[in-house]
């Protein structure tokens, strides 16, 4: 069977592998040698100790088929090793060749390239955001420190999500793209579900964007000349609701021109066919990483959606009140399941993703 050769990159973070390896493997054996042989027997043995650890690692890459590197190949002729100022010589000619590499500080530490689209990490880590992302999905965790990470925790996240979805944007219906953000929307069976919104000249469109797997899932697109009214003010629950307070912002919008909603609809938690939405902040907003970032804001959405909706001059007839909005919840377990346990947010749970 034949293998590709590895490049110089693969080859260097081999090396970094390696490295990284074996000094943990290092400093837990010789841990474990000098609790029970005693400091003085470790130092006197350290050098042997550490040697044990390089030979069990070796045997264990080559039993399970990995690689190692740093081995010195020489010419069949030759009858001894490379000095190491030789073998210097040539890591440096092997490490410079072909690539013009530039300002380390820009560098990708995954491909070891020029940083594209440049992410930061929470931990304080840049790379690339399809290379971080990539590894993030197959290893939740910083390559550099093993901080654990999930791909909605990098930054220009959210920026990447807009970008990814803008070919659903039709400018001759939506008119002008102007600003978007990440919201909760809360559904008529008080599900509350996290949405990307984008607000256009003529159309707000509602998107179910996979954090995860950073996939497009669904969306929907509500015209601003359908709109009947749009409310906004504290969310409540009706006055013989069991429901506890939501102590919570909204917004919602209506189109059903003053008629009651069906039962065989309102009773339907899949119904699509519900003539209101209504959004209130993401949760992030409420938490030290998200606080003050506009793209959670519920304030700052509702300033822009009220603009937007007064200078339409099909929307002129929109009615637009502050009051509070009725979430018509009495009980609702299934929705208090649903709330506590985020299963309308993107967050990883293992290899599952909600």
């Amino acid at each position: 069977m034949n293998f590709e050769n590895a490049g110089k990159a693969e080859l260097l973070r081999s090396s970094q592998k390696d490295d990284y390896i074996l000094g943990k493997l290092r400093f837990d054996i010789s841990g474990v040698a000098q609790s029970v042989l005693g400091a003085r027997i470790w130092l006197k043995w350290k050098q042997e100790i550490e040697l044990l650890a390089d030979l069990l690692y070796m045997c264990a890459t080559t039993l399970l088929g990995e690689e190692y590197v740093n081995i010195i190949q020489v010419d069949q002729t030759e009858r001894q090793l490379p000095t190491k100022l030789v073998y210097r010589l040539k890591l440096e000619a092997f490490s410079s060749e072909s690539d013009d590499y530039s300002d380390p500080s820009q560098r990708c530490s995954l491909c070891l390239e020029k940083r594209i689209n440049s992410t930061t990490t929470p931990c304080g880590h840049l790379f690339c955001w399809h290379c971080i992302v990539e590894w993030v999905l197959n290893k939740p965790e910083c390559p550099l420190c093993r901080e654990l990470l999930t791909p909605s925790s990098l930054s220009g996240a959210f920026d990447n999500a807009v970008r990814s979805c803008q070919p659903i944007v039709l400018e001759n219906i939506d008119g002008r793209f102007r600003d978007a953000w990440l919201l909760t929307e809360i559904d008529h069976w008080d599900n509350e579900k996290e949405r990307l919104i984008f607000l256009l000249d003529k159309s707000i469109i509602i998107i179910k964007y996979d954090f995860i797997t950073l996939k497009l899932l669904d969306y929907r697109r509500i015209h601003l000349q359908e709109l009947d009214q749009v409310s906004f003010g504290q969310i409540i629950y009706p006055e013989k609701s069991l429901m506890p307070p939501k102590n919570a912002m909204g917004v919602r919008a209506m189109w059903n021109k003053g008629q009651p909603i069906e039962l065989s609809k309102s009773w339907n938690p899949w119904s699509r066919q519900i003539p209101f939405i209504t959004f209130s902040a993401h949760r992030l907003h409420y938490n030290e990483e998200g606080a003050g970032v506009k793209v959670y804001d519920i304030e700052d959405f509702k300033k822009s959606f009220l603009e937007c909706i007064q200078s339409l001059s099909e929307a002129q007839h929109c009615v637009i009140k502050e009051e509070p909005i009725v979430i018509e919840n009495y009980l609702g377990l299934v929705s208090a399941v649903h709330n506590f346990t985020d299963l309308g947010f993107f967050k990883a749970r293992g290899r599952v993703s909600f």
